[in-house]
């Protein structure tokens, strides 16, 4: 067993000791409603629980921008990984160029942070089942047998495990209980698709279930590759996931261990030339077809694997105590055709993996009018990174460099909330962080003699303060301030020429006011917010003449307004649509530009500066929206009709600092649709359509050089049939 694993092993048993410790010392709990499944009044339409506050709360009475999406919901999208979230969810894009860390990005309100597998943290942060999971590799395994999806929109890191600058996204799975249950989802589609899902659950007795869910999936490619004549990129990816639960006869003790594992293989997707040998912009040309010389060398593996403990214990009316404890493996390949052309010029590739341990103790404290959630966190990475360029003949030798980074971070978080009035509540909160970083970056084995270590030290303090105003049962008023921090890193991948850099820490300084309201006895819902941003000393990733380099911008302004309508006006037909307005520009911003990263339109700063002052932010579209239907109904005594669509859509957003038009995703739309037929006490039966409009996309374009630029392209149309059986 190495250091690491040991390290892993000694953390939780240390973390379960003294959960189990402070469950026996505390006395004996009177039977309460579980989070899982909440006591709350039956209204006239479906409640949403979240547990967005570390505790089980109506949707509508939680004083943050949330969404929560449901299985259903993520069907009627076409929904089946996280990139699909991308218009499902107001003011959340994602660019997404095979499912990597160097090419997948989540961007909430104009927050994206940086493509990097190494040596900078996320600016969204990712949870399943509030597990942190550090890299968004592990997040794109196919959703299946989930309960819910909640998307935190703003900075989170009071209640939460990790800082995020831009939002957090909290992925909860079904957990076994006392009720045998299980489903089959098999489906068949276009591109010769074969998907295949299912679950089973139930209980053992003694207090215990189990569960086990699977997913697998293949298809061909969507473009064919004129060098070899093949279809380019094909996937085949799956995922297996079980669970072993314990609860108590009182309801007071709930243990879950869960572990899962997730491989995703097969070409990474297309790249396509859009710069000219001159850097004119010339475009994708046919979406359809790709010229790859090294298409045979192309690779997508990753595989992402884990296990945690989570332990709840219900103390008493007033206090519950939680334990999360967590292991986690990643470990990706990735190579491309650089330059996208059949021209034998540059092929790269990437060999990554990491492990990481993370332990929480938390808990909650009610009594009357105050409430209280406290607890502390610790956290620790391990990463290394290879990479290799060259000719496409040459073989994959990783020496170009060699990183390794262990990273230790260390939380104490509260926060506090005291009820002045019955309709008013002063909420107040702060995280203490210390983060250590060392880090390793290696040319030797390049032969260039460089090798160069470096160790980050950081601590910060992020508070927030709110108050809520909630005059009737049916309108909640909320305004609040915060802060939100991203750690600082280490440029991964420097060059040999030149030496390693560290960039600073970032800060954003977010206010926010919002409503949420309830008409015609909840069968309207309004939900609006308006944020403003004070973002300043910003992480930004560039490529400098085929080097990645993250520099500090000095400072933009974000903000903007959002709002989601849901409405249901008869029984059967939901109605739901959202629409953001975003402006994101930096306010300060001069930045050194070369062949590879070109002055543009802008005006200059200072000599080989570009003032960027007025350029927006990557991946912030000035407009985006969606709207949706869902209609069911009984057509035969025993049969009953299922309608859905979704349409959205996003203006222009960019890719670069620059603002180039080249290196932009243009305004484009989206339609998916679902109709199905389920039997009673049999299947559903039903087709389905994505992207029904065909409308493609650069989903992520990023300059290689002056003249060099790659991108991949959104997902075509995609149609099938399948049939989903449920017990």
């Amino acid at each position: 067993m190495d250091g690491f694993a040991k390290r892993a092993s000694l953390t939780w048993l240390c973390g379960g000791a003294a959960f189990v410790g402070l469950a026996a010392a505390a006395p004996r709990a009177v039977a309460q409603p579980s989070a899982e499944e909440p006591k709350v009044s039956a209204p006239s339409v479906e409640e949403v629980v979240v547990t967005a506050q570390r505790r089980a709360e109506r949707l509508q009475d939680v004083p943050i921008s949330i969404s929560a999406i449901s299985p259903e919901a993520l069907a009627q999208h076409g929904t089946q990984d996280i990139s699909g979230l991308s218009g499902a969810i107001p003011s959340l894009t994602v660019s997404n160029t095979g499912g990597t860390s160097t090419a997948t990005l989540i961007a909430i309100r104009g927050v994206s942070g940086q493509p990097v597998p190494i040596g900078s943290g996320q600016a969204t942060a990712f949870y399943l089942d509030g597990v942190y999971l550090p890299r968004t590799d592990a997040g794109f395994w196919m959703l299946n047998d989930i309960e819910r999806i909640e998307v935190l929109r703003g900075p989170q890191g009071i209640l939460y495990g990790r800082n995020a600058t831009a939002g957090a996204v909290n992925i909860i799975t079904r957990s076994p209980g006392d009720v045998t249950r299980g489903n089959l989802d098999v489906s068949y589609a276009n591109f010769d698709a074969v998907r295949a899902a299912g679950s089973v659950s139930g209980p053992l007795g003694g207090g215990f279930s189990a569960g086990l869910s699977g997913a697998f999936e293949q298809h061909d490619g969507y473009a064919l590759n004129t060098v070899d004549s093949r279809r380019f990129p094909g996937r085949k990816q799956g995922g297996l996931r079980g669970k072993l639960r314990f609860k108590s006869q009182d309801d007071a003790l709930d243990v879950v261990l869960t572990g899962d594992i997730s491989h995703i293989i097969g070409g990474a997707t297309a790249t396509k030339a859009v710069l000219s040998a001159t850097g004119a912009y010339i475009g994708f040309g046919d979406p359809d077809v790709v010229s790859l010389d090294a298409a045979g060398r192309i690779k997508l593996n990753i595989k992402s694997s884990g296990v945690s403990t989570i332990a709840d214990y219900h103390v008493s009316t007033a206090l519950d105590l939680t334990s999360i404890s967590s292991y986690r493996e990643l470990k990706s390949y990735y190579a491309i055709d650089v330059d996208a052309s059949a021209a034998p010029l540059i092929f790269q590739a990437t060999n990554f993996a990491s492990q990481s341990i993370y332990q929480e103790f938390r808990a909650v404290f009610r009594s009357g009018s105050f409430r209280a959630t406290s607890g502390v966190s610790y956290y620790r990475d391990e990463a290394t990174y290879a990479a290799f360029s060259g000719a496409p003949s040459a073989p994959v030798v990783f020496n170009n460099p060699f990183d390794a980074t262990t990273l230790n971070a260390y939380g104490v978080f509260t926060q506090l909330e005291y009820d002045v009035t019955p309709n008013l509540t002063l909420v107040g909160g702060a995280r203490y962080n210390n983060e250590r970083r060392g880090w390793l970056v290696d040319y030797t084995r390049g032969r260039t003699g460089l090798k160069t270590r470096g160790k980050i030290k950081d601590e910060t303090v992020t508070p927030s303060i709110g108050i809520n105003f909630k005059p009737s049962a049916s309108l909640l008023l909320y305004a609040k301030a915060g802060k939100g921090y991203q750690a600082p890193g280490f440029n991964f991948a420097p060059g040999a020429a030149a030496a390693p850099n560290e960039f600073e820490a970032e800060d954003l300084k977010a206010y926010e006011i919002g409503e949420k309201a309830d008409f015609a006895n909840r069968t309207i819902t309004l939900n609006t917010a308006a944020f403003y941003y004070d973002y300043s000393n910003i992480q930004i990733r560039n490529n400098v003449n085929g080097v990645t380099v993250v520099q500090n911008a000095a400072a933009a302004v974000v903000k903007g307004v959002e709002g989601s309508l849901t409405v249901r006006p008869v029984r059967g037909l939901l109605l739901d649509g959202h629409l953001t307005y975003l402006s994101a520009t930096y306010t300060d911003f001069c930045q050194p530009f070369l062949a590879s990263l070109p002055q543009g339109r802008d005006p200059t700063c200072g000599a080989g500066r570009a003032d960027r002052s007025g350029n927006r932010l990557n991946q912030a579209p000035r407009w985006s929206g969606g709207a949706s239907l869902s209609y069911q109904t009984v057509v035969t005594g025993d049969a009953t009709l299922s309608l859905s669509a979704s349409y959205s859509w996003e203006s222009n957003s960019f890719y670069s600092t620059v603002n180039e038009p080249a290196l932009s995703t243009g305004r484009f739309e989206k339609v998916d649709a679902r109709v199905a037929v389920k039997l009673d006490s049999g299947p559903e039966l039903y087709v389905f359509g994505r992207n029904l409009t065909g409308d493609r996309h650069g989903a992520f374009i990023a300059r290689v050089s002056g003249t060099i630029a790659a991108g991949g392209l959104s997902d075509p149309r995609t149609y099938g049939v399948g049939m989903n059986y449920a017990f």
